[in-house]
C-alpha cells in the first residue's frame, strides 16, 4: 500500500511539474528583439526631410512607427544599400500615435533598411519625433 501511495504522490508531482513547463497560451507570439530608435527632433516639410539610420531587419513584420510630431508624417520603407521604395501602397501616411507600416524588404530578400520621413502634406512643417523599429510586436493598427 505504501509503494502505491508514494508512486502515485510521484507521479503527481511529475505530472505538476511538466504542466507547469506547457506556455498557458501556446499562440502566442514569440517576443522578438524589435528595439526602438528614437527619431530626434528634426525640422520636415514637404520637400525636405530626414534618412533615419540604417537598421538591420530580422523578420518580415512591419514596420513599428511612433509620431509624436502632433502633424502627420510621409514614410518611405527604403532597403539599404539598393535603397527601393519597399513601402506598400508607395507611402505611409502616418498621424500622431503607434502604428505599422507594411513593407517588403525582407519579403524581397533584402536585410537591411532606413525611413525617409517628411511632412505629409504640401504646406504643413514642422519638427518631427518619435521612434521607430524595422521589425514589430504588439498590436497597432496598420496605416497602409
Amino acid at each position: 500500500m505504501r509503494k502505491r501511495k508514494w508512486l502515485a504522490s510521484v507521479l503527481l508531482a511529475m505530472a505538476a511539474t511538466m504542466s507547469l513547463s506547457v506556455p498557458a497560451f501556446a499562440d502566442e507570439p514569440v517576443v522578438m528583439s524589435a528595439v526602438d530608435s528614437t527619431i530626434p527632433s528634426t525640422y520636415v516639410g514637404y520637400i525636405s526631410g530626414f534618412n533615419t539610420d540604417i537598421r538591420v531587419k530580422e523578420d518580415k513584420s512591419y514596420h513599428y512607427m511612433k509620431n509624436d510630431s502632433g502633424f502627420n508624417l510621409c514614410v518611405l520603407s527604403r532597403s539599404y544599400p539598393d535603397r527601393v521604395n519597399r513601402t506598400r501602397n508607395s507611402k505611409a501616411i502616418v498621424p500622431s500615435g503607434e502604428y505599422f507600416i507594411t513593407n517588403s524588404v525582407k519579403e524581397d530578400g533584402q536585410n537591411k533598411c532606413f525611413l525617409n520621413v517628411t511632412s505629409a502634406y504640401s504646406g504643413l512643417s514642422g519638427y518631427a519625433s518619435g521612434a521607430w523599429s524595422p521589425d514589430s510586436v504588439g498590436s497597432y493598427p496598420i496605416v497602409n
